[in-house]
């Protein structure tokens, strides 16, 4: 056996082969392990709205749209249930003898032992958020003031998700302490077509009246001044300048509409006032203003 040979079976290694035993059933492939997903519970969101401060943030848009949100408080509901989900509970705040003379129906959160104040509804708010259970995930302010970040910092203390809902004029620049801002312009335009709708069906279309005939225009022979009239005009231009020396268009040209009824735009076949004084007054002038007349 050549030294080249005896070298190769030395230092090369084969791979070792398992043995399987006569008879000997092949093992079969381990059942994949299945990944169960955690469980996430569901969401429940609590929804705080300040009904006195949404109605006067919508009366300054339009005062039907405020009066239609306190009739119709289901528009709002609806929209923040298909923008958030899961379960919802409404808790609204407000002035129960406002509130209730203007047609609102849902019961209100209102404590009667408590002042009503200006701030006593974001108060209550406040309290009533900072004693949720545990099992609330989300809180939902639905106003349009921007002093509600204090429950928002609490809200995440808690763990818990703030969401604003600025219903008004909408300015993302007060909200800067939310996890998310729900912009409001979807519902205030659904609120404006039902308030078209009912603009319309209060007032329908009423049918078009028919059109009078027009009268035939006046033939420009009709516009000019009459004899008489064109006598006591110039009598009484005569005596103007007499008396002031001077005519100014403007005094005599209301002067003439005044005292004879000219009220025609094209005096009368003359263009102006001014061509009219100067066609009825021969020792007349303009100075060089071109605003009166003087005597020559």
């Amino acid at each position: 056996m050549s030294f080249k040979r005896r070298f190769t079976q030395l230092f090369t290694r084969s791979k070792p082969q398992a043995t399987r035993l006569p008879n000997q059933p092949v093992a079969a492939n381990p059942p994949p392990t299945l990944s169960v997903p955690p469980i996430t519970p569901p969401l429940h969101s609590e929804v705080f709205i300040d009904t006195d401060n949404c109605f006067g943030a919508l009366n300054q848009i339009n005062r039907d749209l405020a009066l239609l949100f306190l009739h119709h408080p289901q528009q709002l509901e609806a929209f923040i249930q298909q923008q958030i989900g899961g379960t919802l509970t409404f808790r609204y705040y407000g002035n129960p003898a406002f509130l209730i003379q203007r047609g609102f129906t849902r019961p209100l959160q209102s404590n009667p032992s408590t002042h009503r104040g200006k701030n006593s509804d974001d108060i209550q708010i406040a309290l009533d958020v900072a004693h949720l259970p545990a099992s609330v995930t989300s809180v939902v302010i639905v106003s349009a003031d921007s002093d509600f970040i204090p429950v928002a910092q609490r809200c995440q203390q808690q763990q818990k998700q703030a969401i604003m809902v600025p219903l008004g004029r909408f300015k993302p620049h007060n909200y800067g302490e939310y996890d998310r801002i729900i912009n409001p312009d979807r519902l205030i335009q659904q609120l404006q077509q039902l308030v078209e709708i009912r603009h319309n069906d209060h007032n329908p279309p009423q049918p078009a009246l028919p059109k009078k005939p027009s009268s035939p225009p006046v033939p420009k022979s009709q516009h000019r001044l009459k004899a008489a009239q064109k006598i006591a005009v110039r009598n009484f231009l005569h005596d103007e300048l007499r008396e002031r020396h001077q005519l100014n268009l403007a005094e005599t040209g209301y002067q003439l509409r005044q005292r004879f009824n000219l009220h025609d735009h094209h005096w009368y076949g003359y263009g102006s006032c001014k061509k009219l004084c100067l066609a009825l007054l021969d020792s007349v002038k303009l100075d060089e203003t071109g605003y009166k007349l003087l005597p020559r």
